[in-house]
């Protein structure tokens, strides 16, 4: 009965529950599997917002109190995105026969899920590497030679995360006696190792190559869960355990900027959205790192604004791989008159980002506002990245894609279950715009906060027309670099290319130096052997036969001499005058 109890506990988790509910999907028929797998996120979904905020369930173990449910504010909202998130894009890889990636997109939602209602650090720690499975599995359910190195290196990367993040939880455990998952205080045990498994996680400068080297790779389907529940998870962490963490904001900083300058050349369109996705997670880290109420605030807000529009910006381009087969700039032009409705889609997401009357104008800027209270060199560059974000986004992906001319452009339109999934999150990216108070009622303060101001409104269409306007200038007077396959070197380049190098060179030179010594060791042994045989061999002095008589005279005259008396003192023997033998060859030495 106890262990029923306890399984009756852990589904009243509705991600814990989604788990379970994915670990029947190998078993049944594609057909059937097809119509399951959106039915068990629904299903989730509808539970998750049945539950009222308070709601607190605990599972004791091993003297610690799990924190199985915990709704809250943030929770339900993350929640809740992420479930509907689970559902589309069930929707959305209907066409997709690989029973693996659908398992895997199930197990990595309801983990994800499961982990933003758990309140303590060990449950999350679990459910942390319950994802981490999951997300490497879809990484493979791409399929080819570079998914599965991709995978490999995700692999490597995200379990050396959760490794910190294990050594992070115990030690913290051990030095306060507490593994809730609330804000974590500065300076005690194992809070660095969690941020640092944190920082992995959220594409942290530095650490961050795993995301655009692995989202590209996974399936169109697979790539839109990854972009949403991979992340944000991990943003989400920060914001409950790291508010106010003011190395966050220089962090952030960084984070928005420096991925666009690889934005701009990458051939590849989801690398590139990628590299865009991972600057506007700098957005969030900034106002982390502000720590006020009004930036966290503003932080889940974009965090959750920008899972939809990213989502339909992946999907899109999703669908564009699956008529076209690529999506690199240098192949692609004028699918706008094949594939109108993918390219509406598109723009909405691109627009969702923070456009006004789209969904992401209801937190871009609370965050512009908590950074201008900042001031100085963040805000600069927090402006600087909007901008940028906006040029490679709104501007090139599209034009590249859609509007500009040459490489692929006759097509069919995306497959009805693509375009279904794509109108659910586009209606989801433009209702809220219209309506913000309807996000800012669900965040925690859940204070009235008016955005379309004429200071907002004028920001945001300035730093979006500045990004418009300076991709049209460069490409007009051709000072915008060609489209051509290519891989933009990361500082992944360190660790694949640059050390394998070095311990490649050095093993050579080892290898090498070893070769040189052993060929003089063998050429010295060579010359010496006939030396040797001719001193000690059958004929040579010290090894040809001789007669007793002469071996005789030989030890006597050994012994005569001074080497003979050293002999016979170490032996413990004296002289004896009066038995000495008179005679030149009598022995004057005996034992006595």
């Amino acid at each position: 009965m106890t262990v029923i109890a306890d399984l009756a506990l852990l589904a009243s988790n509705p991600g814990i529950a989604l788990i379970a509910a994915a670990l029947l999907v190998p078993w049944l028929p594609p057909a059937l599997a097809r119509v399951y797998a959106p039915a068990a996120a629904l299903a989730a979904l509808t539970y998750a917002v049945g539950l009222t905020p308070g709601t607190h369930v605990a599972l004791s173990a091993a003297g610690l109190e799990l924190q199985i449910l915990r709704v809250d504010a943030g929770a339900r909202l993350f929640a809740s995105v992420f479930l509907t998130i689970a559902f589309l894009g069930s929707v959305y890889a209907w066409g997709e026969n690989g029973r693996i990636g659908r398992t895997a997109g199930l197990v990595l939602a309801g983990a994800a899920t499961a982990a933003v209602y758990c309140g303590d650090l060990l449950t999350f720690m679990m459910l942390s590497g319950i994802a981490t499975i999951a997300s490497i599995l879809v990484v493979w359910a791409g399929g080819g030679e570079r998914a599965l190195r991709a995978g490999l290196r995700y692999a490597v990367v995200q379990v050396a995360a959760v490794v910190l993040l294990l050594a992070g939880v115990v030690m913290y455990a051990h030095a306060t006696g507490s593994i809730a998952l609330d804000r974590l205080p500065a300076g005690t045990a194992g809070v660095g190792l969690i941020l640092a498994a944190l920082a992995i996680q959220a594409a942290f400068p530095l650490v961050h190559s795993w995301l655009k080297d692995a989202y590209p790779e996974a399936s169109p389907a697979g790539t839109v869960l990854l972009s949403v529940f991979t992340t944000k998870l991990a943003v989400y962490a920060l914001i409950r355990a790291y508010p106010g963490t003011e190395a966050l904001i220089w962090v952030g900083a960084a984070m928005v900027v420096l991925p666009l300058l690889a934005a701009a050349l990458e051939d590849d369109l989801r690398r590139a959205l990628a590299w865009v996705m991972n600057s506007q997670l700098g957005a969030i880290v900034m106002a982390v790192g502000i720590g006020s109420d009004a930036a966290l605030d503003a932080a889940l807000a974009l965090a959750v604004t920008h899972t939809l529009a990213t989502a339909l910006q992946f999907m899109a381009l999703g669908a564009v791989l699956e008529r076209t087969g690529t999506v690199r700039a240098s192949q692609l032009g004028g699918l706008r008159r094949t594939m109108p409705l993918t390219a509406a889609f598109y723009l909405i997401g691109a627009a969702a980002t923070g456009l006004p009357l789209f969904v992401g104008f209801a937190a871009l800027p609370l965050v512009l506002d908590a950074a201008a209270g900042v001031g100085g060199i963040p805000y600069l560059v927090l402006l600087l990245g909007v901008a940028g974000g906006f040029m490679i986004s709104l501007a090139r992906i599209p034009y590249r894609t859609f509007f500009g001319n040459g490489g692929i452009t006759r097509v069919a339109e995306a497959p009805a279950a693509m375009l279904a999934a794509m109108a659910g999150v586009a209606v989801l990216c433009v209702v809220p715009g219209f309506w913000p108070g309807w996000l800012h009622d669900a965040l925690p303060t859940a204070q009235p906060v008016a955005v379309y101001t004429a200071r907002s409104f004028g920001t945001v269409v300035a730093l979006a027309a500045a990004g418009v306007v300076a991709f049209a200038a460069l490409t007009r007077f051709g000072l915008y670099p060609a489209d051509r396959r290519n891989d933009v070197p990361d500082v992944e380049w360190i660790y694949r290319r640059l050390l394998p190098g070095i311990l490649l060179g050095v093993g050579r030179g080892v290898d090498a130096t070893w070769n040189r010594l052993m060929a003089g060791f063998l050429g010295l042994l060579t010359a010496g052997v006939p030396v040797v045989a001719s001193v000690f061999g059958p004929s040579g002095v010290m090894g040809r036969m001789t007669r007793v008589g002469n071996g005789v005279a030989w030890l006597t005259a050994l012994l005569a001499g001074d080497p003979g008396r050293r002999l016979f003192r170490r032996l413990n023997i004296r002289r004896c005058p009066d038995r000495t033998l008179p005679g030149v060859l009598a022995v004057p030495w005996q034992i006595c």
